[in-house]
């Protein structure tokens, strides 16, 4: 396990592209979508491998965006299909190439989403530098649970309502988003951070 950080210019210009997205969110319409989707997605899925291979190794950050885009990718095309867990919905072309209509940047996502809420929850339960053990083992895949559901609660609306990335078949209570949706996201990402909580039992956390 390693604990070297990240390259700061490295985290830096990460940032930087992220930050550019959400203005560029501002002028959708002028903008083209697919570029201000690319800067939402990719620069914190870099970020994750990056530092992820620094705290985890490249073995250990493989494991997590496999199970991420894994899991992710699972439930999402499950949830198009049959409407479990999330709801029944369809993507636009707002989001780009897709594969088995499931945007291949929307299961890209989960990677730098997840990695950033897992490494929040982390830092909220007070886990570093110490083996993950114990009851930490459950603890700490729920916290990073909560953190990406409130992510996801924070910008679903706006993806579905203003941007129409996606769109909700029967709409629902939360400005047009059913309250399945997050409760399917909340069971998504648990396993998937469960996963790799097992995966690095005994093991540093960062």
């Amino acid at each position: 396990m390693k604990n070297e950080a990240a390259p700061i210019p490295i985290i830096l210009a990460l940032l930087f592209l992220f930050l550019v997205a959400r203005i560029l969110q501002l002028f959708a319409g002028r903008v083209p979508d697919l570029l201000i989707v690319t800067f939402h997605v990719v620069p914190p899925a870099l970020f994750a491998v990056v530092h992820g291979a620094r705290i985890y190794g490249s073995r250990g950050i493989l494991v997590f965006a496999t199970l991420c885009l894994g899991v992710g990718t699972l439930f999402e095309s499950l949830s198009l299909r049959t409407g479990f867990p999330f709801g029944y919905y369809r993507f636009t072309d707002l989001m780009g190439p897709k594969l088995f209509h499931l945007p291949i940047l929307l299961a890209l996502a989960y990677v730098g989403m997840g990695y950033l809420s897992w490494v929040l929850a982390v830092v909220i339960l007070d886990c570093q530098n110490e083996p993950l053990s114990g009851r930490k083992i459950v603890l700490l895949p729920l916290a990073a649970s909560f953190v990406m559901t409130a992510w996801d609660l924070s910008m679903d609306a706006v993806w579905a309502d203003i941007d129409h990335a996606w769109v909700w078949r029967d709409g629902g209570s939360y400005y047009g988003v059913p309250t399945s949706n997050f409760f399917g996201w909340f069971l998504t990402v648990y396993i998937f951070y469960q996963l790799f909580a097992l995966y690095l039992r005994n093991r540093v956390t960062i």
